[in-house]
């Protein structure tokens, strides 16, 4: 049990959340109210228990707190969101009660079983959240529609039972609330934009035709380490397929050439584009041959 009277407010207060989630959401309340009694007596989670394997889903409301916006609206919005994705999970065919759910205030943070197939996910679960939002939406007025961004990854993770913890959990969150992310949901006139890391997407992702791979973006994340690569994608409003950039505009180490490398194979010819102007021998002009040489550049730097 908490040892200081703050400690058992707090611990009051998480108690409240918890099951006024699993009331909103398909989530087993019998369950919740189980790992809370183990949590009162200490014998859950001990430290230094070993990390098991998940399968992150981060969900942020779009400008959740704006000041114009009422409580009685955010709760509105706190509802729709849960009735959102309890409708999503079912159509995609996933059971959700089985995860472990951390309401975040303007989101939720979910953390699948360890036997989880993960090629729902990319394939089913992104549409099928679209349209819920989209039938939420449609039903009521401005003030509580509901635009999400969410971000997806895989990786050890340890959850002590306050909430998850580890470096997966640690990038699904800079994954979250990265500048692309933002942007692509800002400028998209949808109700949803998804990001997935670089692992997700190439084994998740790219391995299953029907998640439509081709229209995700790769962007750069920049965290307050380092920069990482990551996939965005539009679900209720698709990029179009995606078409690399012209060699001259690829960047040596870019994500334009990590993604020709993986199309075409780091040993392939780079063929000049149809329609570049040639001279009087049939040879390309020097600037197509300039661009040419940049490409090869890029991908001979992106296989270093």
């Amino acid at each position: 049990m908490p040892s200081s009277e703050d400690e058992f407010d707090e611990w009051l207060r998480e108690i409240s959340d918890r099951l006024d989630t699993a009331a909103t959401a398909s989530i087993d309340i019998d369950a919740e109210l189980e790992r809370v009694k183990r949590r009162a007596a200490g014998s859950e989670h001990a430290l230094g228990a070993p990390a098991t394997h998940g399968t992150l889903v981060a969900i942020d409301i779009e400008r959740y707190g704006k000041p114009q916006q009422l409580d009685a609206h955010r709760a509105s919005v706190r509802r729709g969101l849960y009735q959102a994705l309890d409708k999503a999970f079912q159509e995609a065919g996933i059971d959700w009660s089985r995860w472990r759910v951390q309401d975040t205030g303007d989101g939720v943070l979910m953390l699948s079983p360890p036997d989880l197939h993960k090629n729902k996910l990319a394939t089913s679960l992104p549409p099928a959240l679209a349209t819920a939002l989209r039938d939420h939406n449609e039903k009521h007025p401005p003030t509580e529609r509901i635009r999400l961004r969410m971000a997806m990854h895989a990786g050890e993770v340890n959850d002590d039972d306050l909430r998850p913890t580890g470096a997966a959990v640690t990038l699904t969150n800079q994954l979250l609330g990265s500048s692309p992310l933002q942007a692509a949901l800002a400028e998209s006139p949808g109700a949803l934009a998804v990001v997935v890391s670089s692992w997700f997407y190439e084994n998740i992702v790219r391995r299953h035709p029907t998640s439509a791979p081709e229209t995700y973006r790769p962007v750069e994340v920049r965290t307050k380490e380092e920069g990482t690569e990551a996939w965005i994608s539009l679900p209720d409003v698709p990029h179009p397929a995606w078409v690399p950039k012209q060699p001259s505009e690829i960047s040596p180490g870019s994500p334009e050439a990590r993604q020709i490398i993986q199309r075409i194979g780091p040993n392939a010819a780079i063929r000049i584009p149809t329609g570049v102007r040639r001279d009087s021998r049939g040879l390309a002009s020097p600037r197509a041959t300039q661009g040419r040489a940049a490409a090869r550049r890029a991908v001979r730097t992106s296989t270093q």
